[in-house]
């Protein structure tokens, strides 16, 4: 094989390799989802945020903590990835900490992974922890779906 035609097929391959780490420009996935449900303390509020570079956060707010404890109370934010599977859409969340001015402090590792369904305008999880999540498990709405 000829240098140009090797470079051309790593350029190729290097390509492939790199769209398959974000969304396709189709995907019904990216957007901003929405969830409340109620807490040992305080009702949570998660929004989970799936962007169109393939990037993922999930953050869990504490209304009435915050009504109670004032804004010392801060929000967990979650980070990681997701991919398309079919109809379902994996996250991979692998760093947690707490969000104090937009920033995550108290940062550390971890390995969470959760398949969620989509239908229509609602992300329901089919697989997940049910020790963080309990049997019921996650339901989100997509912020701005009309479907």
């Amino acid at each position: 094989m000829r240098p140009a035609i090797r470079f051309a097929s790593a350029v190729l391959a290097f390509a492939a390799l790199a769209g398959a780490a974000s969304a396709s420009p189709a995907s019904r996935f990216p957007g901003t989802y929405v969830t409340t449900r109620p807490g040992a303390q305080s009702t949570q509020e998660l929004v989970l945020v799936l962007a169109l570079d393939g990037r993922a956060t999930l953050t869990t707010g504490f209304p009435d903590l915050v009504h109670r404890y004032g804004s010392a109370v801060l929000p967990v934010r979650e980070t990681g990835t997701w991919s398309e599977r079919g109809r379902e859409v994996e996250v991979r969340l692998t760093a947690i900490g707490l969000l104090r001015n937009d920033t995550i402090v108290r940062l550390r590792h971890e390995n969470k992974v959760m398949a969620l369904l989509l239908m229509t305008c609602r992300l329901s999880a089919v697989r997940y922890s049910k020790e963080l999540y309990g049997d019921a498990g996650l339901t989100f709405e997509k912020s701005g779906c009309t479907g």
